[in-house]
């Protein structure tokens, strides 16, 4: 008997219908099956305008409008059917299946699980169909894991069914579930699939990441024939760095003829051994046969720089289809203006490079950094390299200013705080005079050297207290001081007050913080040899306090030139010759002076002038500069010959003076690429800080995964315990029971109860079922929290996601528990058992516990799908440290490092310093 008949029996025997509605149905039933679909759609109608009521009459206008082929007519008439007769598994299943041909996945998913329920008891085929009905809804929108279950149940009525399992393997892949899809594909057998099943298992477990096992099912495919496991098995060996492979089997399916989509991976194949021209043409290949729009685009992409947009106008005009290449046109040009694509950013670099634009070239590739494209990055690097040296270069000459602006302009970008600041710095010393620092060990009379320049006691032997200072003398209208602090204000005084003022900035701070904010003293005095040259004086190289030899090294390295002070009586130490050698290494140029030579005895001056020229490889000026600065302020012309004064002024302006603008920029220009070369020493380590974070992820990742399983026993401890809650809860109950019930006088009477125990009980047993609940959300959120926690995973923040997954599970159970306890559990208990029940403990707990609900089968499923989401949530995030990670080091090597490599080679080759000592250099900081 059929659907119909089935629903009209029903109808008559419970409905009894008049004999003109009876007559209008059957006619409607003889239209259908005479194939009279309008006929029979009229006469419904007109039943159901009467009789809204009538399934049988709604369900015959479901039939005669699919008849029609009105599918959302159906589907209407369908809805109204359900309504009438909802435990009707076959109608349920029309809906479902209806509902996902006309794309109503919500529906169906309804429907279906609906069909589920009222084939639960037949099992079987019927019961497979609904599930897997519920699993293709759920799959379509979105859910694979929620359709792997429902395709498992399926597979549970109906185990026979291969396409299921071929599914199931599919859904597991969509789900993320590497390792359920493997185990589902190990129940299937390569050899016994079709081809078409065999490629679908292939093309899911290699989804999934599964390679070697999807190859066995992709090669039994492609035997065969089929030609989407030969792509598959192409677009596999690309995953696995085989492209060798790749290309040959993607080679071997265009033989065969399968079209665009072989050529696309031939494409993929070519372009992944840089063969960017042959790669092209595939993707041109494959989208005229498609007349694919982002196939041309590809071809775009990888053609070859220098021939990319050509290439792309003889795309265009090879296009089968007019509206295909203008629409290329239109994306190259948009492309071009929008400066996003990678290759259109670095033919534009090139363009403007021919167009002699340097700067609009440099900020096209700039762009082209931002993309962190890995493709073409040697090809960017020697773009840059040019366009910079276009940038710098002036009249065939570096622009220093130019490079430094550049330089701090990228610190800033980049949060190079110190290769900023420096920069900056470098800017403005740049611009000033020579800077000439005099330089030597402890008490070798550089301050009366000084004196002896300005021809005046100003030097700071006089005015410079105990606290160590560098101090430049700098020419000026008048004199004074001026203390320059590191954060760049000033405060101005005396002579007489640059004692008190540093005294007082020193009393400020601790641990000498005071003192270190001090930059340098600056000494102004009207002199016409400190309007061309600054010179800048620093405590002694070979001092005790580490600080004063701190300062020595600060001024070797702000130093354009060095003059460097021997003591005649201590001349030549090993000490010294190093300092020496590292200032050369730095590129500066370096003056030496042998003083206190007066002091030496006949014969010993040849002596020590020999050690000094051994040891730095040059001449010293031999002076007396005490003798120089007391002849100068006696007026003694003939002392001031004598002491040697005259000759080292002589070699000072041949040798620095005369060529103080070469030293300068040289100077500046060493500094700067020490600075660079600073903050690139930063970049290893920086790596290696991520490859010890990624491994910790992966770590705390693989735990995890693995902690999977251990959620599904926490939830099935969680039930047995909270089976045993509620058990006690209704044995607490029967305690009450027996405490306030009122027993029978007689054979035939009744036990009695007042309403108000009745109350009391009903409360009695909520409140315990309620804490019972209580106690289960606890020991799961401890149990969860425990197998999710990690380090940098907030605890508390754990405990308030574990309790969000879980709650709303816990709080349908508890409205299903009170729903029975106050839908008549408790009032059958004491209207029908009761009253002549043995008044014996267990009987009384067994008859009440009719009202407990089973926590196995009305919350485990809920609160595994529920944890299951949490855990795969958590896993996500760890992939999101691990992907934010992965970015972070791409995008420091492709919008930092390797343009701060190239600022760095295009500034080494400009200024001549390819290499840079940093032994006096204090090393920079990347923040």
């Amino acid at each position: 008997m059929g659907f119909l008949d089935r629903v009209g029996r029903f109808i008559d025997d419970v409905l009894l219908l008049p004999d003109d509605v009876r007559q209008d149905v059957e006619a409607g039933e003889a239209a259908i099956a005479a194939e009279l679909f309008s006929e029979a759609e009229s006469l419904f109608l007109g039943v159901l305008r009467e009789r809204p009521q009538l399934a049988r009459a709604a369900v015959g206008l479901a039939q005669a409008r699919q008849g029609l082929g009105d599918s959302p007519g159906t589907l209407e008439a369908l809805k109204e059917a359900r309504l009438l007769v909802p435990e009707d598994g076959d109608l349920a299943a029309w809906t479902a299946r209806l509902a996902l041909s006309e794309g109503d996945y919500a529906l169906a998913a309804r429907a279906a699980t609906d069909a589920a329920r009222a084939r639960a008891a037949d099992g079987g085929p019927p019961l497979a169909e609904a599930c897997a009905l519920t699993a293709w809804a759920e799959w379509r929108q979105g859910r694979p894991d929620r359709a792997a279950r429902e395709l498992r149940k399926a597979l549970s009525a109906d185990p026979d069914r291969t396409d299921l399992q071929v599914a199931l393997v599919e859904a597991l892949a969509d789900a993320r579930d590497a390792g359920g899809a493997r185990a589902a594909a190990a129940r299937l057998t390569a050899s016994e699939l079709d081809a078409a099943s065999a490629a679908r298992v292939g093309q899911a477990l290699a989804r999934s990441g599964s390679g070697a096992d999807a190859r066995v099912f992709l090669e039994v495919a492609a035997a065969t024939g089929e030609p989407s496991a030969q792509i598959a098995l192409a677009q596999e060996a690309l995953v696995r760095g085989s492209i060798d492979e790749a290309e040959r089997l993607a080679r071997e399916a265009v033989a065969r003829g399968v079209g665009a989509q072989a050529l696309a991976v031939l494409g993929d194949a070519l372009a992944a051994r840089n063969a960017y021209a042959d790669a092209a043409e595939a993707y041109a290949a494959a989208a005229a046969i498609g007349n694919d729009l982002e196939l041309w685009r590809q071809a775009a992409r990888v053609a070859p720089r220098e021939t990319a947009l050509v290439h792309v106008e003889a795309l265009a005009k090879a296009s089968p289809s007019d509206e295909v290449a203008v629409a290329i046109r239109a994306w190259v040009e948009e492309r071009a203006a929008e400066g996003t694509e990678p290759r259109a950013l670095l033919a534009t670099a090139a363009v403007r490079l021919r167009e002699g634009d340097a700067a609009g070239a440099v900020a096209a590739l700039d762009a082209f950094a931002e993309t962190r494209s890995t493709r073409d990055r040697e090809e960017a690097e020697a773009l840059r390299r040019t366009a910079l040296r276009a940038l710098w270069s002036q009249r065939g000459e570096l622009d220093l200013a130019g490079a430094i602006d550049a330089v701090a302009r990228f610190g800033e970008a980049h949060d190079l705080v110190e290769v900023a600041r420096r920069a900056h710095a470098l800017r403005d010393e740049l611009d000033r005079p020579l800077l000439l620092a005099v330089l030597g060990e402890f008490n070798a009379g550089k301050s009366t050297l000084i004196n002896a320049f300005i021809g005046v006691d100003v030097a700071p032997m006089g005015i410079v207290p105990t606290t160590a200072t560098l101090n430049v003398l700098r020419g000026g209208a008048e004199r004074l001081v001026r203390v320059v602090y590191r954060e760049g204000s000033t405060r101005e005084g005396t002579y007489d007050a640059l004692r008190g003022m540093l005294e007082e900035v020193e009393a400020l701070g601790s641990d000498a913080a005071g003192a270190e904010s001090v930059d340098r003293v600056e000494i102004v005095f009207p002199s016409e040899i400190l309007e061309r040259v600054w010179i800048l004086d620093a405590p002694g190289t070979n001092a005790l306090d580490a600080e004063h030899e701190r300062l020595a090294q600060e001024a070797a390295r702000r130093a354009d030139a060095v003059l460097w002070v021997f003591d005649a009586a201590q001349a030549g130490k090993q000490t010294e010759t190093r300092i020496h050698r590292g200032l050369r290494e730095q590129g500066r140029r370096v003056v030496a002076v042998l003083n206190k030579t007066d002091r030496l005895k006949d014969g010993e001056r040849e002596r020590v002038v020999s050690v000094v020229r051994e040891s730095f490889g040059e001449e010293p000026v031999c002076i007396s500069a005490k003798a120089a600065l007391k002849a100068q302020l006696a007026e003694n012309s003939e002392a001031y010959d004598a002491s040697g004064f005259p000759s080292l002024l002589a070699v000072l302006e041949e040798r620095v003076f005369s060529k103080s603008r070469q030293l300068k920029r040289s100077a500046c220009a060493g500094r700067l690429a020490a600075e660079l070369d600073a903050a690139l020493a930063t970049e290893e380590t920086l790596r290696q800080e991520r490859d010890v974070t990624a491994e910790g992820l992966k770590a705390v990742q693989d735990a995890l995964v693995r902690k999977a399983s251990d959620l599904r026993l926490a939830v099935d401890d969680a039930m047995r315990a909270l089976a045993r809650d509620l058990d006690a809860a209704f044995d607490a109950g029967a305690d009450e029971v027996l405490a306030f019930v009122r027993p029978r006088a007689s054979t035939f009477a009744s036990h009695g109860v007042h309403p108000e125990d009745r109350a009391f009980l009903a409360q009695m047993l909520e409140v315990r079922l309620r804490s019972a609940l209580d106690a289960c959300e606890k020991r799961l959120v401890a149990r969860v929290r425990g197998l999710l926690e990690h380090e940098g995973n907030e605890l508390t923040t754990l405990d308030s996601r574990v309790r969000g997954a879980i709650r709303p599970s816990l709080a349908a159970f508890w409205g299903f528990q009170r729903g029975v306890l106050a839908g008549g559990a408790l009032r059958q208990f004491f209207e029908q058992v009761l009253p002549r029940a043995d008044l014996e403990k267990e009987v009384l707990a067994s008859a009440l516990s009719r009202a407990r609900v089973d926590p196995q089968n009305e919350l485990r499923d809920p609160l595994l799908e529920s944890l299951g989401d949490l855990h795969r949530g958590e896993v996500a995030r760890v992939d999101a440290d691990l992907a934010r990670l992965a970015e972070e080091g791409e995008r420091s090597e492709a919008q930092v490092f390797g343009p701060m490599r190239v600022l760095r080679q295009v500034l080494g080759e400009a200024a001549g310093t390819t290499t840079i000592a940093t032994s006096l250099v204090p090393t920079g900081r990347v923040d």
